[in-house]
């Protein structure tokens, strides 16, 4: 069984969906594939127009009998700072692990 997801506007056919198949485990697939960390939907879009969120738990074999419904992956608006996310990072990054910590110390007792 295959099910076609836009991706940022193009067409991406998930293969070899079991009955087994969950949204959840096609939105894992697409999230890795755009590489790109978030909060991601699958959003379903009838022939007139209703759009509907995919629940994670509901299975994929259900919805491969619809053909003419469209399936998008969206990404979910992120409520984090992002400058706080940033600033964080760059003050972890300028951290010295205790190895190093040790390194330096010893080379400052070395030189006097």
């Amino acid at each position: 069984m295959d099910l076609r997801v836009y991706v940022d506007g193009v067409a991406r056919i998930i293969c070899d969906l079991t009955r087994k198949t969950t949204v959840h485990d096609i939105i894992i697939a697409l999230a890795q594939y755009k590489g790109k960390a978030g909060r991601y939907s699958l959003i379903q879009c009838s022939p007139d127009g209703i759009q509907r969120t995919l629940s994670p738990n509901e299975l994929t074999c259900e919805l491969i009998h619809h053909p003419d419904w469209i399936y998008i992956l969206q990404q979910n608006p992120s409520n984090i700072n992002l400058s706080y996310v940033q600033k964080r990072s760059k003050s972890l990054d300028g951290r010295k692990t205790p190895i190093e910590q040790q390194k330096q110390q010893q080379t400052t007792v070395d030189s006097m």
